[in-house]
């Protein structure tokens, strides 16, 4: 069983082979309409892998119970990861696991960038859910962004990260703010 205990620092090529597989998946189902966008990635990675081993037989070779072992460990890691993106929340044994944390902190450090870009990324996911009536996608939304607040202690579980919580929280509130008056930030008009 995988204790999740990945320290950033002493990333191996197997972290980073990790890491690269969920960045390339996490999002690549991507459906704005759709509540299982994560669920369908991580199916996706999982055909994609089933592919992959056959290609790589000296490596993870079925007859080969070690190596098979490590081959699911590999994927259920990748696959546990690309699931983590739909809460941000680590799953409770992968606590300490410093490479699904950057990976996290990655995902969500779009929340801090300076307030006109963040603008414009607002305005972009109203773009991507334009068929949501105005006032419905203000009050999701809102509800969304505010379970980031609400949810965590801190937006980043990095230590290194820390430093843009100030700025993912300010753009959060002021994202949610606008939001309950009906105005979308960095809307395309």
């Amino acid at each position: 069983e995988d204790t999740g205990d990945h320290p950033a620092e002493k990333q191996t090529s197997l972290d980073r082979a990790v890491l690269i597989l969920s960045i390339m998946f996490h999002d690549a189902i991507y459906d704005p309409m759709s509540s299982t966008n994560e669920e369908d990635s991580a199916l996706l990675y999982q055909k994609f892998f089933a592919d992959l081993i056959t290609f790589i037989p000296q490596q993870f070779n079925p007859a080969n119970k070690s190596s098979n072992t490590a081959a699911n460990r590999f994927s259920a890691r990748v696959n546990t990861y690309i699931l983590a993106t739909k809460t941000h929340i680590p799953p409770t044994n992968y606590q300490n696991d410093k490479v699904l944390q950057l990976f996290l902190d990655a995902d969500m450090s779009v929340l801090a960038k300076q307030p006109h870009s963040y603008d414009v990324y607002a305005g972009l996911i109203r773009c991507e859910y334009q068929q949501v009536p105005r006032e419905i996608y203000c009050e999701k939304r809102a509800e969304i962004l505010q379970s980031f607040l609400n949810n965590t202690e801190k937006v980043f579980g990095l230590e290194q990260m820390r430093g843009l919580e100030g700025w993912a929280r300010t753009n959060l509130k002021r994202e949610i703010d606008c939001l309950k008056r009906g105005v979308i930030p960095g809307q395309i008009v």
